[in-house]
């Protein structure tokens, strides 16, 4: 659905100017989408924990998290087809990871924005529900005991 959104907006691009060159860079990006990779990234972006960022008081959760963000785990044996499927389903985009034991690990996966923060524990049911994956949780901020 992305893609045929991004393919009639190029449409239109590409018939207002008219050029070769701009026709075919405009086709590459209408048709490529979103790849989550076979293995999870091993990149945390900066501005993730930036106090912007951050739900401290929410009606889904005791602790704070980050809005609009969960954490996904897949089982080792889920290939890269199970992974994009989960992923597209709660139209989400890879946008880190943390790697557990050098192969494989958490995806960081970013979500559509939503100002009442109930799409990430949706997509987190769901993406419990889908093959290959392990785990979802949103990215939770436990705070540390003084003890």
């Amino acid at each position: 659905m992305r893609a045929a959104f991004l393919a009639g907006v190029f449409s239109l691009v590409i018939a207002s100017c008219g050029h070769p060159a701009v026709a075919r860079w405009a086709l590459v990006l209408a048709t490529t989408p979103d790849t989550v990779p076979a293995t999870a990234p091993d990149t945390v972006p900066v501005w993730i924990n930036s106090k912007s960022n951050i739900v401290w008081a929410s009606k889904q959760s005791p602790f704070p998290f980050v809005k609009d963000l969960v954490i996904v785990l897949f089982h080792p044996s889920a290939p890269q087809v199970q992974r994009q499927a989960a992923i597209d389903a709660v139209h989400g985009r890879v946008i880190g990871g943390m790697r557990l034991n050098g192969v494989d690990g958490m995806y960081f996966v970013s979500l559509p924005p939503d100002s009442k923060h109930a799409r990430v524990f949706e997509a987190v049911i769901a993406l419990k529900a889908m093959a290959g994956v392990g785990s979802a949780i949103p990215d939770y901020l436990i705070p540390m005991s003084a003890h």
